[in-house]
């Protein structure tokens, strides 16, 4: 930018990473330097944009409805040489990871700047060192941030130990990518993991009692019917909670867009646009042994049968149900309780008259946009927001802090003897480091 904005243009030749044009071509200056100290970056510039509309619902945890969820990185680099994966060329190779402080610094930033409650870490390889993920997990927990969290990992890189210890931080999901249920086009894409392999991993997470998601690739060369519908004999067997077929595409850079060039499997010229993305295309960019149609039947096929599976579970049907409430301005009698003992709390409705769109038509009713140093935060399943903590009429519920405890007294269904359901309890109750005399009875 300096250079440009000085008109220093021959200098750019000596800047590494750059494409530019020069006399009617286009110029590389090289591969860039690979940064070893990621610590010394600073957090990304999320107040940059208008973040809020990222953080709405249903979240990046797949299959696993939140809102308030964001993403971040804590490491950069894959050694494995998966041909289908751009990765180990857009990062590298060498695997380079910030400190565990580092990135839990992160973290307490964005709790305080933007009221997240759960993020995604979108590492390839977050539990390639083991290490340092129990390190992690056990910092997070001592911070006790309430967060909800997901990673991605191998399936060759898991175990029961590292798991409790990610679970008890609050870790919820893993990603894997299982890719194929075929040995032989595992082999075929260099994934250097087995079926097997697989089957042990989820297995391991449902005795966890972990959500696991499982993704799968389509159309390798060589891929029979056969070998894709062992894929699918796979997906039923290992029983993710969340499943996704995908098309394979070829990334420029990686070994199988060279073969695809090659072979002329696709157009040299192919632009990059909305097909490769996450959100797959109707037909796959490039088919190989099938036809695209035939081979956009065979996802339909597999992807459709996991359906209800993915997305109507309870836990999802509360969320969006509470939404929905939210949505259509529904607005429940307010509810009163009084907590007896050492949690001598009120919970309460409060009105605003600043807030006249009211919090939940502002995002889902997920802050009130009229205050900026709002502190309101969601707690599931209700998903009902505390109240906005710098005017004394919020349209929304509050739930004053428990005098004994440092947490928030979380909504939590409860049927009344009245028969009416009501959506809140003190959390400290049934909770192990619950104060003894915490109690709570009716308050009219």
């Amino acid at each position: 930018m300096q250079c440009l904005e000085s008109g220093a243009l021959e200098e750019i030749a000596g800047i590494k990473g750059l494409y530019y044009w020069k006399d009617g071509e286009i110029v590389y200056t090289g591969p860039p330097e690979l940064i070893d100290d990621l610590d010394s970056i600073p957090f990304p510039a999320r107040h940059l944009l208008d973040f809020g509309p990222y953080l709405v619902p249903p979240g990046m945890i797949r299959g696993y409805a939140m809102e308030r969820v964001t993403t971040l990185l804590t490491s950069r680099g894959c050694p494995y040489p998966c041909t289908y994966c751009a990765s180990h060329i857009v990062q590298g190779k060498k695997v380079r990871r910030r400190t565990a402080a580092n990135v839990i610094a992160e973290l307490e930033t964005l709790v305080r700047d933007y009221r997240i409650r759960g993020f995604y870490i979108c590492d390839d390889l977050v539990t390639g060192d083991r290490e340092w993920m129990m390190e992690f997990s056990r910092q997070l927990a001592q911070k006790n941030l309430g967060l909800r969290w997901a990673c991605q990992s191998r399936v060759d890189y898991v175990d029961e130990e590292m798991l409790s210890v990610m679970k008890q931080a609050g870790c919820v999901q893993i990603d894997f990518g299982v890719e194929s249920g075929s040995d032989k086009t595992l082999k075929t894409m260099k994934k250097k993991a087995t079926a097997d392999e697989a089957r042990a991993a989820f297995a391991l997470m449902h005795r966890m009692k972990m959500r696991a998601c499982a993704t799968f690739i389509l159309g390798f060369p060589g891929e029979t019917e056969e070998d894709m519908e062992e894929t699918y004999r796979l997906a039923k067997e290992i029983n993710a909670d969340y499943t996704a077929f995908y098309f394979l595409t070829p990334y420029p850079g990686t070994p199988i867009y060279n073969m695809a060039v090659q072979n002329a499997w696709i157009d040299p010229k192919l632009v990059a646009d909305e097909r490769f993305t996450h959100r797959q295309a109707a037909v796959p960019i490039m088919a190989i042994e099938h036809s695209p149609e035939k081979l956009a039947a065979i996802r339909r096929r597999f992807q459709n049968r996991f359906f209800v599976h993915n997305y109507l579970r309870w836990r999802n049907l509360r969320f969006y149900g509470s939404l929905l409430w939210a949505l259509l301005g529904a607005t429940p009698s307010a509810p009163s309780a009084v907590f007896s003992g050492p949690c001598a709390s009120t919970i309460s409705w409060r009105r605003c008259s600043s807030c006249t769109s009211g919090a939940h038509a502002s995002a889902w009713g997920a802050e009130c946009r009229s205050h900026p140093s709002c502190k309101a935060r969601f707690w599931p399943p209700i998903s009902w927001p505390l109240a906005c903590s710098v005017s004394t009429d919020c349209t929304v519920i509050t739930l004053y802090f428990c005098a004994t405890n440092t947490g928030i007294a979380r909504p939590r269904p409860r049927r009344s003897t009245t028969g009416r359901r009501s959506l809140f309890s003190c959390p400290f109750i049934t909770s192990a480091t619950s104060p003894r005399g915490c109690s709570r009875r009716s308050g009219g």
